[in-house]
């Protein structure tokens, strides 16, 4: 672990409050004996309804530390949506900042405020030390459940496990050229989404320094552009639409990181791209992933005249030990530049749709093509439709 390679490096920055990896490793500890204390054990569920700052990634690793899942909870969403994911995530806990406790959903699930005077004091209280005879996490258990809004505008929990982030933390950032000790990474998006993960969970493994902006920073383009020059960002993950309203405000140089560009969630315009592309001051890469694939499964750099080819951007190809098919209605292969529908199969696949079996056994099917001719491989159909370009 990053604590014993390097304790006294920076871990997490947000605000202008700093926690080295040993002094998150300890808070990370105390949440974990708080939440055992409060009944919390291997796969329960935890909402976090948190500012997306130090306090939500100390929050994060003690659930993990306790053995349980976490959901993140945004608390601009309406009541009656938290409520409901509550509900359906048959979460036992949740946990919320200030002011903000009040508006929460109460009644069967208990709400503590983490800056109560008897939270916090409960919380000095307790060790920082590692606990032992803690049983370790196993790869098919449970690390987060994430609601996605879905077609049907019902939300869907995604429970996401720990085999799945193993594989994306020791394959993605190698593929970004990430993971140098004490590289700098910055974080746009709050981690109540998917989309910042890529950043959190690849400094986090590699010893990284993690800076998360908060959407105060974020939203206003001189700020990030005088953040990433100040504190030498050298890797951003970015949704392609808030970092070109930063751009058309300040210019695509100043909101550029040093080192590379990650660019997922949603589609870019060529256009827009080539100028992010052709500014020079970073690789850039396309990152492409439902949540029920674990953050994205398939990345590639957009340099080298492989941007735009045809009018597309091009998704890239598939992460480690994840393999991607593109079938007819039949579900047979179809030849390069044929359009057929994106299916995914491999360790990072989502373990399902929580207490959805039905939507699971939909979206989640078994696939016809398995590795090595052994039975029971699942592959996932995401309903996105794809060619393959003639070189793979």
């Amino acid at each position: 672990m990053q604590v014993g390679r390097s304790p006294d490096a920076v871990a997490v920055v947000s605000g202008g409050v700093g926690l080295t990896y040993a002094e998150l490793d300890a808070a990370a500890n105390r949440w974990a004996r708080f939440l055992v204390g409060q009944g919390v054990g291997a796969e329960s569920v935890v909402g976090l309804c948190l500012p997306g700052g130090v306090q939500m990634v100390t929050a994060m690793l003690g659930v993990w530390k306790a053995g349980a899942v976490y959901l993140p909870v945004d608390a601009g969403l309406p009541v009656e949506r938290i409520a409901f994911m509550l509900a359906d995530s048959r979460a036992v806990l949740l946990l919320g900042a200030g002011e903000v406790v009040g508006d929460l959903p109460v009644g069967r699930v208990r709400v503590v405020d983490v800056d109560g005077a008897l939270t916090v004091m409960q919380l000095e209280g307790l060790s920082g030390e590692g606990m032992v005879g803690r049983p370790g996490l196993l790869p098919g258990q449970a690390a987060y459940v994430m609601y996605t809004s879905g077609s049907t505008g019902r939300p869907k929990g995604v429970a996401v496990t720990h085999g799945g982030l193993v594989n994306y933390v020791g394959s993605v950032p190698g593929r970004l050229g990430w993971g140098g000790v004490g590289e700098r990474y910055g974080l746009l998006q709050s981690p109540v989404t998917d989309l910042g993960n890529t950043v959190v969970f690849a400094a986090l493994a590699s010893g990284g320094e993690l800076h998360m902006l908060g959407a105060d920073v974020a939203l206003d383009a001189e700020a990030v552009a005088g953040y990433l020059a100040a504190e030498g960002i050298g890797h951003v993950k970015a949704v392609p639409s808030h970092l070109a309203a930063l751009s058309s405000v300040v210019g695509v140089e100043r909101v550029l990181p040093s080192g590379s560009l990650v660019l997922g969630g949603e589609a870019a315009s060529v256009g827009w791209l080539r100028e992010v592309v052709d500014a020079g001051v970073c690789e850039v890469f396309n990152h492409y992933g439902p949540t029920e694939t674990t953050i994205g499964v398939l990345t590639g750099s957009l340099g080298g005249g492989l941007l735009g080819e045809g009018g597309v951007v091009p998704l890239g190809g598939p992460v480690a030990n994840t393999r991607v098919f593109v079938l007819d209605e039949w579900l047979r292969p179809v030849p390069a530049g044929v359009t057929g529908e994106l299916y995914v199969a491999g360790v990072q696949l989502a373990r399902g749709y929580v207490g959805n079996g039905p939507l699971t056994a939909e979206r989640f099917v078994a696939c016809p093509y398995p590795l090595g001719g052994a039975g029971g491989e699942r592959m996932y159909r995401t309903g996105d439709r794809v060619r393959w370009t003639v070189d793979g």
